[in-house]
């Protein structure tokens, strides 16, 4: 199963712990912790959120000639980002009476570049989207009108921008499980270590 580290967690052990000394010791080095995410685990958690509809679908509608819909989410490695490739189909006209005007219909793929951003203060991760490509049913590089474009921005992007992993559990795990490896500390020494914890890249 494919797997990459796309954030690290990093916080201040004292020096001592590896000397093995006083608590008094104020002497500190710096470890870091990476957080493994799996993509599939990254994909499915995608589709719980947003992908709600029939099919694993998400679906944009301003009128009765203006819709968009995005399924099979595929999350994967792009350098310190991460590729986000969705099957995407786009109607697009303006209705006049019961039919439409000047009606488009697409169907394709967009790609998403999409960087990892830690929010410190409740220990979460989200996902900036800061690059976007379309490409055809053959995966030839594509384009849209830019009404068509733009509406495609404004129906996708503010719905993926809700998504949100909670960090805090592991968190709490990770506390828990180093607090007894520091038992010549004191409480408030090891409180003040663990309490230290901050995420980095």
């Amino acid at each position: 199963m494919e797997k990459r580290q796309i954030f690290s967690f990093r916080f201040l052990v004292f020096f001592c712990f590896f000397l093995l000394v006083t608590p008094s010791c104020s002497l500190a080095r710096q470890v870091i912790l990476p957080l493994t995410l799996d993509y599939k685990l990254l994909s499915s958690l995608l589709v719980k959120n947003v992908f709600t509809g029939n099919g694993n679908s998400f679906t944009a509608e301003e009128n009765s000639c203006t819709r968009v819909k995005i399924t099979d989410p595929i999350y994967s490695a792009r350098g310190k980002n991460l590729r986000l490739e969705m099957r995407l189909a786009v109607d697009f006209g303006s209705p006049v009476g019961e039919k439409c005007f000047l009606p488009l219909r697409w169907d394709g793929y967009i790609v998403l570049l999409q960087q990892p951003v830690f929010d410190g203060e409740n220990f979460s991760l989200s996902f900036r989207t800061v690059d976007s490509k379309l490409y055809s049913l053959e995966r030839k590089p594509a384009a849209l009108a830019g009404l068509a474009w733009k509406f495609i921005q404004s129906s996708i992007y503010p719905r993926l921008k809700r998504v949100r992993i909670s960090l805090a559990p592991p968190v709490a795990n990770l506390k828990n499980f180093l607090r007894p490896l520091f038992p010549h500390l004191s409480a408030q020494a090891t409180n003040r270590m663990l309490d230290s914890l901050r995420g980095g890249e």
